[in-house]
């Protein structure tokens, strides 16, 4: 029979073990807390980081609006109109042969995303058959242009494509590239083509002013857009009141004006950057070639120099290489 002392023995140990696992419990329960309060800190500084990068990541971007635009063929007549004065059917007949080929050569080209960076610079390579024109892009001019023409670069769309357009004055000169139908800015009047969108508007404000403003609208200054100057070729007009005809802005399509030479212009056209200094002489080597006719222009008498045209060599953008700095 077990003694009282035993029994008290027993009894101890009980309590001892009981103790024991309410301790060991305690210690499981802190630690859970413990665990579920890293998880929380944790998830909170996780969260907390996503939304500070985001805030970051936001300053750094502007929001760009592209807006569909219309297909410039979709009026283009079938032939010419019966009212068409002889003496210019011929010049008429090639214009509008030009366009009807121009249709046949459109491209389209994926919307840009909306939200390109606004600051730093993008190295673009224009691989021609005359030379290789570099040049640097600066977002801080033309963010959402800049994105634009990048966005062209990288599909393809400048690529076997001629300059088909150039003007050299004593006072101004730039050749135009990009538009894949050869339409942009000829005498037609045509916007050329588009790769399915156009970019906003975002006028230069660091040219320098030359001459004086317009006596009709002070706000109509002429600037200097300086040679090796690379800038977005558009369409806007300012409308006339008194003929009802409403303002047409932001026609920015992808065509490019590269600045032969210094030349005054209204600060219509938005720049993107400029020619690095080493491909300066790719546009001397295109200014020296000179100008041909274009078609369905005035074609000048013998002796007479011709001011705008096409480029007498043929100047083919056959590829674009882009670097992001």
């Amino acid at each position: 029979m077990t003694s009282n002392e035993e029994r008290r023995e027993a009894a101890k140990r009980k309590l001892e073990q009981r103790l024991e696992a309410e301790q060991q419990q305690v210690r499981r329960r802190r630690l859970m807390l413990g665990s579920a309060a890293g998880v929380v800190v944790l998830v909170a500084a996780a969260v907390g980081g996503f939304f500070i990068y985001r805030a970051w990541d936001d300053s750094r971007r502007v929001i760009c609006t592209y807006n569909e635009a219309a297909d410039p063929f979709e009026t283009l007549p079938d032939a010419l109109p019966a009212n068409v004065p002889d003496e210019s059917k011929k010049q008429m007949q090639e214009l509008l042969d030009m366009y009807k080929q121009g249709e046949k050569q459109q491209r389209t080209s994926p919307t840009p995303q909306n939200d390109p960076l606004k600051e730093g610079t993008v190295q673009v390579t224009f691989d021609t058959s005359v030379g290789k024109i570099a040049t640097t892009l600066n977002r801080a001019d033309g963010p959402c242009n800049v994105n634009g023409v990048i966005s062209l670069a990288q599909d393809g769309y400048y690529d076997d494509v001629p300059c088909h357009g150039i003007t050299i004055t004593k006072d101004a000169g730039a050749i135009l590239c990009g538009d894949p139908t050869g339409t942009a800015g000829t005498s037609g009047g045509w916007a050329g083509g588009n790769p399915g969108w156009t970019m906003p508007d975002e006028v230069p404000t660091n040219l320098k002013p030359v001459g004086e403003p317009s006596p009709l609208d002070p706000s109509q200054q002429s600037v200097v857009y300086p040679r090796g100057t690379v800038a977005v070729f558009n369409v806007n007009t300012p409308g006339n009141p008194m003929q009802m005809q409403q303002p047409v802005a932001n026609t920015g399509a992808g065509s490019l004006y590269f600045f032969l030479k210094d030349s005054p212009l209204l600060p219509n056209y938005t720049v993107i950057g400029s020619v690095d200094e080493g491909s300066l002489g790719v546009l001397d080597k295109i200014t020296e070639n000179g100008i041909a006719p274009a078609p369905g222009t005035y074609t000048p008498k013998p002796g007479e120099e011709l001011q705008s045209g096409v480029p007498k060599t043929e100047v083919v953008v056959t590829g674009v290489g882009v670097r992001e700095d």
